[in-house]
């Protein structure tokens, strides 16, 4: 756990207001299957309430949270009192908690040896299976953990749960499980809805003008609660077996054996489980797993981690809902709960006033997240977030981290509204919103950070890729006054850079050399790379690919070479029109290309950078290419390739890639999870092409 900052007093009444939440949507999650935040943000509710109670212990209530397992059972169901207790796992979230916790059970029993069994964690609702010799005569919802719901009937409507145990005892001597006792077995398992059963459950919810499930685990819980059994039939559920309460009792020795017993006796368990024998195989089993994650046919959300030996576990026992021998190692959150401790501004390239979220530090998708981007004063206003404000953060890929909701039951009243400043907090300029646009901007050309940002992205990756010039770097030299804009920096000299701070002759050589490397660009990269508003890495591409299109077409160039000064005498040329009839283009980017282009300053800088003897490169148009011209949108998590190398692969070939679905869509790719492309395309008529297909079209002639 993360060192508490909190004051006593502050712990309290934090303590207060997550223990009433927390059991608000724990409600929500385990009673009416109705969950209004995702699953991993209440997951980092619950980790804050744990690391609150473990710094100040006296803070812990008997209704907290963290005492119980779930919400009461449903009234419409028969009750049933579980024989062995079914708790709920602690979560860790990174290698030091997993660490933490191993030593805390080693504290215990400090000359036991472990070795542990690990499992992936399916993201689904824990049942569980009574057996009397043989015949499966119960099975229950986890309710409360001593209480569950009698819902036997739709279980046995789940091919994977075995009406009949195979009761083959020549089997299990073979196997070295020695006698079992088939009076009572109670076997805990996993009930789930795989992705593709997900999928046509939600196609048939929308045919038939229901709701939509917002996950699996949501439809397998509504599922299973079904009163009308055929209705659970023809959801295709699923039951992974991982546990056996009295597995000790019966002859057992470890979670591993539990296992092996399980497969015997005709049950389903899930292949992926390992015996591993140090905490570092446990971690690198939890690696392996995360990197098959989305390819697997089912949710999961983590690792669970059991001590493999019954002994130990008997030992080890419970503290509160929670077992001491096992635990949940969770993956990455893509959402979490934190505070939003104040609002800061950000000036950017093209002037746009940017407020940022300066949170309370939280472990987000694998990285220490501090800041959110809070986009406009509109989105501020729409979502109502406020300093002092518990929020909900999302990130995706590398993306800067958003906050999606504000929790504003959490509020105390002591939260502050805020408003972006009238003036450039870096320049002091009044700052303009034009008529009909959210952006709030600086219009000073010289406004130091605008002079920075631009700077910066000019040496960035995916533009000029100028290694060694960092932020501090580029602040010192427009400080310093030896370089006014990008173009400036193709004429710096050794003895410039030997006068700034920091630099040593190895490093002032290394700069130039990285420089004049630079020097070797492709016309997509520069257009990136020059900053023009609302041009992303994409639509440069697209807008080189219409240069090279059109010199080869028009004016009989040969592929691949254009003068520079051509090059640029051209661009500044192109119409409004032109720009705008590129597909993922459109009036807005056209209009700000040309604004760009005709912009006096803008071609002043273009010229110097012609002078500095910049080569551009021409993209190869592959005319023979059965994909040339044509436009491709990718939707989806594709089952081998990345997005972006499939992007690649297409640009290539001479081919057009488009963020949107529209009219000019030649094909829209599909992978796993696909969103509202898909329906869009198939209004308009698209041919959809899974990624097979799309492979075997790349390479056909």
């Amino acid at each position: 756990m993360s060192k508490m900052s909190l004051s006593f007093a502050q712990a309290r009444d934090r303590a207060a207001v997550l223990r009433r939440e927390i059991t608000r949507y724990r409600e929500q999650m385990h009673v009416t299957d109705n969950l209004e935040i995702p699953e991993d943000v209440l997951d980092s509710l619950k980790h804050e309430l744990v690391a609150i109670e473990e710094h100040f212990p006296e803070l812990i209530t008997p209704d907290s949270p963290t005492q119980r397992v779930a919400g009461k059972p449903l009234d419409k169901f028969v009750k049933v009192t579980h024989p062995f207790s079914m708790r709920s796992l602690n979560d860790v979230f990174d290698e030091t908690e997993l660490a933490a916790w191993k030593e805390r059970a080693q504290r215990i029993l400090p000359d036991e040896v472990f070795d542990y069994y690990a499992e992936v964690k399916i993201d689904g609702l824990a049942v569980t299976l009574r057996y009397e010799q043989g015949e499966f005569v119960q099975g229950a919802t986890r309710g409360d953990g001593q209480v569950g719901e009698d819902i036997t009937q739709n279980l046995k409507t789940i091919h994977s749960v075995p009406l009949h145990l195979n009761l083959d005892r020549a089997q299990l001597q073979a196997a070295g499980l020695g006698e079992v006792n088939w009076d009572k077995l109670e076997f805990r398992g996993e009930a789930f809805l795989g992705k593709q059963a997900f999928a046509r459950l939600n196609v048939e919810q929308e045919r038939q003008g229901e709701a939509l499930f917002a996950n699996p685990r949501n439809a397998a819980a509504g599922s299973l609660r079904q009163l009308d059994p055929s209705i659970t039939a023809s959801r295709n559920l699923d039951v992974f077996v991982y546990d056996l309460p009295n597995g000790l009792e019966i002859g057992l020795r470890t979670h591993q054996d539990i296992h092996r017993l399980a497969k015997i006796l005709g049950f389903k368990i899930n292949p992926n489980s390992r015996l591993c024998h140090t905490l570092a195989e446990v971690i690198a089993y939890y690696h392996e797993i995360q990197a098959r994650r989305e390819k697997l046919p089912y949710g999961i959300d983590g690792t669970v981690v059991n001590i493999n030996s019954l002994a130990a576990e008997q030992k080890l026992g419970a503290v509160g809902k929670s077992p001491r021998w096992a635990v949940a190692f969770k993956y990455p959150a893509q959402q979490q709960a934190t505070v939003v401790e104040d609002i800061l501004v950000q000036v950017g390239r093209t002037g746009v006033l940017t407020p940022v979220a300066k949170l309370k530090p939280i472990n987000l998708d694998g990285s220490l997240v501090q800041r959110a981007t809070l986009h406009n004063q509109d989105e501020i206003d729409r979502k109502d977030i406020r300093i002092g404000d518990t929020v909900v953060v999302q990130k995706a890929g590398d993306v800067i981290p958003e906050v999606v909701e504000v929790l504003t039951r959490f509020r105390t009243g002591t939260e502050k509204s805020f408003t972006l400043p009238s003036t450039c907090p870096r320049c002091g300029t009044l700052t303009e919103r034009a008529e009909g646009q959210v952006a709030v901007k600086c219009p000073n050309p010289d406004c130091p950070a605008k002079r920075i940002r631009q700077l910066q992205h000019f040496v960035a990756k995916g533009a000029f890729d100028i290694d060694g010039l960092g932020k501090r770097i580029v602040e010192q030299m427009l400080s310093e006054g030896i370089v006014q804009d990008s173009a400036d920096l193709f004429f710096l000299t050794r003895a410039q850079l030997l006068e700034l701070g920091g630099f040593a002759e190895k490093s002032t050589d290394n700069l130039l050399a990285a420089i004049a490397e630079s020097k070797k660009i492709t016309l997509g990269r520069f257009l990136f790379a020059i900053g023009i508003p609302g041009v992303g890495e994409q639509t440069a591409e697209q807008m080189a690919r219409f240069v090279a299109q059109h010199l080869a077409e028009k004016e009989g160039r040969p592929q691949g070479i254009a003068p520079t000064s051509a090059l640029v005498e051209f661009l500044v040329g192109v119409s409004f029109e032109q720009w705008q009839a590129i597909d993922g283009v459109g009036d807005e980017i056209a209009s700000s290309i040309c604004a760009f282009m005709y912009d006096p300053r803008q071609q002043e800088i273009l010229q110097k950078i012609v002078a500095a003897g910049v080569g551009l490169r021409l993209p190869e148009l592959q005319s023979s290419s059965p994909v040339a011209g044509k436009t491709f949108v990718f939707t989806g998590t594709l089952p081998t390739l990345e997005r972006s190398v499939a992007q690649q692969m297409v640009l290539a070939r001479g081919g057009l890639v488009g963020s949107s679905v529209g009219k000019k869509t030649d094909y829209l790719v599909t992978g796993d999870s696909a969103g509202s492309k898909l329906e869009k395309a198939k209004a308009l008529g698209v041919k959809l092409l899974a990624e097979e297909e799309f492979l075997a079209l790349l390479h056909s002639l």
